[in-house]
């Protein structure tokens, strides 16, 4: 009778981690692949792993980040800023099984994430975008991704604004509203330069 073997996994680079946001461990990961794979209970290996630090992890937290085209996790035993810091540029590597889906769980379960409310364009009122400085700056139409960061096109009382999707811009946010902070002057260049683009058309 042959003995029974335990199962060996392949594993796969599935995220690398691009960014340490704030001071309690948060991560900016973006995922190599065309599949949403990191999950809350993703098993990870940190490669190349640190040297005192943490080198075997599991996933607590995955949501959406559009900003930053990327996704927001924490990973368990990293809980602050140091600790963060320390795996940016690093990759994370977990069993191919565990990432996609096998006959052992439902594909579903590890394809999808929370994503902020505020962050949907289907939703069923609109995200109205405020400034400190300008006030009311209109509603949300559309979201460009670029190459850096994505683009909010906001119709309103000043026109139609493209404004880069960034964190330093932003004081307050939620469900319904953002809240921006943004350069003296903002509102007034992106106008001259419409302007200068349609006399020149």
């Amino acid at each position: 009778m042959l003995k029974q073997t335990s199962r060996i996994y392949e594993y796969d680079l599935v995220a690398e981690i691009s960014k340490a946001k704030g001071l309690d461990g948060q991560l900016v990961a973006l995922e190599l692949g065309r599949l949403s794979v990191l999950h809350p209970g993703l098993e990870v290996w940190i490669v190349p792993p640190t040297l005192d630090g943490v080198r075997h992890s599991f996933v607590t937290e995955a949501t959406d980040d559009f900003k930053k085209r990327g996704v927001l996790i924490r990973l368990e035993g990293i809980d602050d800023r140091t600790k963060a810091t320390e795996l940016v540029g690093r990759h994370l590597l977990a069993p191919v099984d565990m990432a996609h889906g096998d006959g052992s769980c439902e594909p579903s379960k590890w394809l999808t994430r929370t994503v902020p409310m505020s962050h949907k364009l289907e939703q069923s009122f609109p995200l109205t975008f405020t400034d400190a400085d300008y006030g009311s700056l209109g509603t949300l139409e559309e979201i460009k991704p670029g190459p850096a960061y994505d683009i909010w096109v906001i119709l309103g009382p000043y026109g139609l604004l493209e404004i880069p999707a960034v964190d330093e811009y932003i004081l307050e946010e939620s469900a319904e509203q953002i809240k921006l902070s943004l350069p003296k002057g903002f509102i007034e260049i992106t106008a001259q330069d419409k302007e200068g683009s349609r006399n020149a058309d």
